[in-house]
């Protein structure tokens, strides 16, 4: 039987990965990433994989999907972009299964009446949200647009099962970051947390490389957990360092 504690590594890891990524207004280009992951500095086991794609009809996708010590978690997002090149989402689902407790989810936004619609368990919960609102997974999108525009306010809104949340980061700076496919210049980013939390995550976006997550860290209870980026491809072109 697998311990708790290997699951609660791969509910962290799983966490991490998706927790970054997004898309320059200037330049919204398709992207494939893969990501490994270790816990205190030890490899583990799994794979995740981050995707964007963009259909004829102005919509986007951005997904995430990764199985990671006999858990498997699938998350997405449609969306379009406005006038103001703001990311407005239309649906969001996520999926966990294996191992961890199974739980699935879909938000669909009503942006006419400015109200989104939780459905799980044929239970559909609708709520207000204001203009603006995004999800836990197209926020990253907002995110990394945010950081190319120079934007000094991180703040983001998001709807997360039937409530509100608020999702703030800090731009740290700038630093080199060694990747299996060569260093790279990277915008490091720190997630603000409220209260006395003791949780710590950064994040690195690649300057050159259209602001892809290159790595991301959290350190919780003396414990860190790093994911890497593996490889990737921008509109279907394998990146590497010059």
């Amino acid at each position: 039987m697998i311990k708790k504690g290997v699951l609660a590594i791969a509910a962290s890891v799983l966490y991490l990965v998706s927790a970054a990524s997004g898309v320059s207004a200037a330049s919204i280009k398709p992207f494939k990433a893969s990501y490994g992951a270790k816990a205190s500095s030890i490899p583990v086991k799994g794979s995740a994989t981050r995707e964007l794609s963009l259909s004829k009809d102005g919509t986007y996708q951005l997904s995430f999907n990764a199985d990671i010590v006999l858990v498997n978690l699938n998350e997405s997002s449609a969306f379009t972009l406005d006038e103001k090149q703001q990311v407005k989402p239309i649906s969001y689902h996520f999926r966990r299964g294996g191992l961890a407790k199974n739980k699935e989810i879909s938000l669909k936004f009503d942006w006419n009446n400015k109200q989104a619609q939780n459905i799980a368990d044929d239970n559909v919960k609708p709520f207000a949200i204001p203009s603006g609102t995004l999800d836990k997974i197209s926020y990253q999108f907002q995110l990394r647009q945010d950081l190319i525009n120079d934007k000094k306010e991180l703040h983001y809104t998001i709807a997360d099962d039937d409530e509100l949340k608020t999702y703030k980061f800090n731009r740290v700076g700038e630093e080199i970051i060694e990747t299996p496919i060569g260093s790279v210049k990277a915008v490091k980013v720190e997630r603000v947390r409220e209260g006395d939390s003791d949780r710590q995550t950064l994040i690195w976006f690649a300057k050159d490389w259209d602001y892809l997550m290159v790595r991301l860290q959290q350190i919780e209870d003396s414990k860190r957990y790093d994911i890497f980026l593996k490889s990737a491809s921008i509109e279907g072109q394998q990146l590497k360092t010059n």
